[in-house]
């Protein structure tokens, strides 16, 4: 599904891409580099390579995402558009307005009411859907798919599986080793006399991947994209900073690479194969992005963390506005993770950077014509606000 030629131009930048041959199916897994180490810096965002080929795939395999890349929604502009419109203002009543869900449902239900008396309302056989969940759904909204509930220790955050908790026993004791764990990671609830088996603690993540490719089909964030480009092309003074774009590392990030740790001690990043590495800065879809962990104090005894993810190929103003980041770890506390145990925490966000790096296929809104296929690449950086210093990672 990536596309390695140009016939189309691309939503920005200078690379040309190849127009699909057949349309967009679920997307394979790719193949991904070795696991990084626990101390191992973590890269930024990006997309193609206009003339070279994009750099292969790396070398380990990752679970399918075809639950991730559902695009397809071609029912939904089957609708009349006045049944479309009802839809969109009862989620824009729940969503915006800030209406409950009996009162934006009951407000639907005398609209659709309304349009039965209409002479050219709804028609015939059309059955309308009355709840939000529904539409949601019917129209591709439902956006509950990118939440991911990780079950972990609730003393050190190691990660477990529902199986793990499923299987367990009381008092199901913390498998960590080295130094070892007196946590739990599984407790009973009980309820109407019957018992339940649940996480102790859960981390919520946001699926970065799939949060991405809900961005790129949005019309406004590839004009801000493109503003971004457009800004960073203008001519400055030589020894004048405006903008991180400005810095070294945008212009020396390079992807295709595999860090190798030598015998000696040393560690060095080293082309895959020769000539795959790629500067990020020169791929068609230069996209970086900065992972920024913060804390905040809900009262006096509880501290409860944020990681989230921006977009630094905006414009400064618009690159921390809410529809543009990614929430990607909600950390609930009551306490902050020691350093070491917020490697546990990192580690599923790792590795969809991890498949970033090596590329996936994604499809970019484009004005007047279907979205065309690209390949997105990552490289991110981490930026860790701890008790008000802010250093880079």
């Amino acid at each position: 599904m990536a596309v390695d030629a140009a016939k189309d131009p691309p939503a920005f930048g200078q690379a040309d891409v190849q127009e699909p041959e057949v349309p967009p199916s679920p997307i394979e897994p790719l193949q991904e580099e070795p696991p990084f180490s626990p101390r191992e810096r973590l890269r930024t965002l990006s997309l193609p390579p206009p003339s070279p080929l994009p750099p292969p795939p790396l070398e380990l395999e990752y679970e399918s995402d075809e639950s991730e890349s559902d695009y397809e929604f071609t029912h939904t502009i089957n609708d009349p558009p006045a049944l479309r419109l009802a839809y969109l203002n009862a989620l824009a009543d729940h969503i915006i307005r800030k209406s409950p869900v009996r009162d934006a449902e009951t407000n639907l239900k005398n609209t659709l009411a309304c349009l039965r008396l209409a002479a050219r309302g709804i028609f015939g056989h059309v059955n309308p859907l009355t709840t939000l969940k529904s539409i949601r759904q019917h129209l591709g909204l439902n956006t509950s798919g990118l939440l991911k509930q990780d079950p972990i220790c609730d003393i050190c955050y190691t990660r477990y599986s529902m199986e793990d908790v499923l299987e367990a026993e009381l008092p199901a004791t913390c498998t960590r080793e080295r130094p070892s764990c007196p946590g739990s990671y599984m407790k009973i609830k009980s309820s109407n006399g019957k018992t339940k088996k649940i996480p102790a603690k859960v981390l919520l993540y946001m699926r970065i991947i799939p949060s991405l490719r809900y961005m790129l089909l949005r019309p406004s964030f590839i004009q801000l994209l493109r503003e971004g480009s457009q800004s960073r092309q203008r001519e400055r003074p030589h020894d004048t900073y405006y903008d991180v774009s400005d810095g070294l590392v945008w212009k020396s990030a390079r992807i295709g690479l595999r860090r190798v740790f030598r015998r000696d001690g040393t560690v060095a990043d080293e082309p895959i194969t020769p000539g795959s590495d790629t500067h990020v800065s020169s791929l068609g879809y230069g996209i970086f992005a900065a992972l920024n962990i913060d804390w905040f104090r809900l009262s006096k005894k509880r501290s409860s963390g944020a990681i989230y993810l921006a977009i630094l190929n905006l414009p400064r103003y618009a690159r921390y506005r809410i529809e543009n980041i990614i929430l990607a770890c909600v950390i609930s506390g009551p306490k902050e993770p020691h350093l070491e145990d917020l490697n546990f925490v990192l580690e599923p966000i790792v590795e969809s950077f991890k498949r970033l790096y090596a590329g996936v296929a994604v499809q970019v809104y484009q004005e007047n014509l279907p979205p065309t296929v690209e390949r997105l690449y990552a490289y991110p950086t981490m930026v860790r606000n701890f008790r008000g210093q802010i250093s880079e990672v």
